[in-house]
């Protein structure tokens, strides 16, 4: 059999199913079909289309070491994808068309459009999960419904995982053809643009990321929340478009000599948020798990939350973390939480501009992760923070960042700032702006608008 193999959010050749199993049955052609209005919806950041871009020009080279084809096709939207992937099946005489499932509604209608299509060609299309370490549908509470409290699904993963041998799949045998003809079409949005990011593209790079990490990794617990410090993995870009898996990762952290069990936890968050959209995919489209939440007379001042994107909020904390981000593409995860409270809570503004921000900006930017965190801290989500919970970030800075280390390499007006100045908000440097808020005020602002809302 001849299978067209559609890679989408995968760019490897190990651990992929669709790709494996193909090549099992027969001759494989690949395709990445690019659409530049899906990636305008979505806000995709220039240094997240740069690393797909550089990611797949390592596929293509991964591909043809292998002796498998890889044709790179632009069209305008996702309506024009089935069409064109019969027509490439078609004019390669493939049988089959194979792919991983992508999460989001509009990808599973779309997987059903293309079955549809392909049928009527006759054409048979074989749709693989890859997209969560443990498949949908097989962690429910005691009443067949999906949780909504971590902790439980937790231990319920946790179950899983040790009791069902949670394999890689290696990497396919090199095909017996003689020609291969690799084509990039009409690729005007494909081109990189060298944005600065902390990441090498590719599955290789990915690979050698996650061994780095599971051999240095001793004390990734106890300093994972100190942002001056290298303790975390820096994988969740790969993750995000698929250059590496989470089964890949819980493999490598499994054979490790390193504690890894806090890191392993949080594979199962992302799992956390990845099913939490599969049962509710209205999160995808702006809505809140809470939808009682949406009566909070959430504010859009666009000058407030211009100082919070630009990292000129007066906070030195969360103007580190924004300039972070606007720097390099990336935020420490600490820091994520921080910020997302301050716009939520201390300044009271729409929880969805700031998570449209992140995905703008993010070279890791994946959606459900995105959602579930800013749903979290704005306390509209499952299991999310307690909406009496504000995170002071003179505190946090004090606590996670002591020395101002972080705070003086993105804020260089604040470089020659005594740390204890910082911590307490006392700063002596007038080209620094003032806070924008008053902290006090500000939380008791937001906890009067929960404690309405539960009247």
């Amino acid at each position: 059999m001849h299978t067209l193999v559609w890679f989408r959010s995968d760019l490897r050749v190990a651990d992929n199913p669709a790709l494996h199993h193909s090549c099992q049955r027969g001759n494989v052609t690949a395709c990445y079909i690019h659409a530049p209005e899906r990636w305008k919806s979505i806000g995709y950041s220039r240094s997240k289309k740069d690393f797909i871009v550089g990611s797949l020009l390592v596929l293509e080279n991964t591909l043809a070491q292998l002796r498998i084809p890889l044709h790179v096709i632009e069209v305008r939207n996702d309506l024009e994808i089935p069409r064109t992937l019969v027509q490439l099946a078609l004019s390669h005489h493939c049988q089959n068309i194979a792919f991983n499932q992508r999460i989001l509604i509009e990808d599973r209608l779309q997987d059903e459009l293309i079955e549809r299509t392909a049928k009527s060609s006759g054409i048979d299309t074989t749709p693989y999960h890859a997209a969560t370490l443990v498949p949908p549908g097989q962690i429910n509470n005691s009443s067949g419904d999906f949780y909504k409290v971590f902790t439980p699904y937790f231990h319920k993963w946790s179950h899983y995982v040790q009791n069902n041998d949670v394999q890689t799949l290696a990497v396919p045998q090199s095909q017996n053809t003689t020609h291969i003809s690799t084509k990039w079409i009409n690729r005007s949005d494909l081109q990189i643009e060298n944005s600065k990011t902390l990441w090498s593209p590719g599955e290789f790079a990915a690979i050698k990321q996650l061994t780095n990490f599971c051999s240095n990794n001793d004390k990734y617990a106890s300093e994972r929340d100190i942002p001056s410090l290298s303790a975390t993995s820096l994988l969740s870009a790969h993750l995000s478009i698929g250059t590496i898996s989470a089964r890949q990762c819980l493999k490598y952290a499994s054979e490790s000599s390193s504690p890894m069990d806090s890191w392993i936890r949080q594979l199962a968050w992302r799992d956390f948020y990845t099913h939490l959209m599969l049962e509710n995919p209205y999160l995808c489209r702006g809505l809140p798990f809470r939808s009682d939440s949406d009566r909070i007379p959430w504010r859009h001042d666009k000058e407030q939350f211009n100082r919070w994107c630009d990292g000129q909020t007066g906070f030195p904390f969360v103007d580190a973390g924004m300039r972070q981000l606007n720097t390099t593409g990336y935020m420490h995860n600490r820091l994520r939480m921080i910020t997302a409270q301050f716009l939520a809570k201390n300044l009271l503004i729409d929880w969805r501009m700031g998570e449209r921000y992140f995905i703008s900006s993010l070279v890791d930017g994946d959606i459900p992760n995105n959602n579930g965190g800013w749903q979290w801290s704005a306390s509209t989500g499952t299991d999310s923070v307690p909406y009496f919970r504000v995170m002071n970030p003179l505190l946090q800075s004090k606590r996670f960042d002591p020395n101002a280390e972080f705070i003086h390499r993105f804020i260089p007006e604040l470089r020659d700032e005594a740390p204890t100045n910082i911590h307490h908000g006392n700063l002596t440097n007038s080209k620094y702006p003032k806070p924008m808020v008053d902290l006090r005020k500000s939380r008791h602002r937001v906890l009067t608008v929960f404690k309405k809302l539960r009247q």
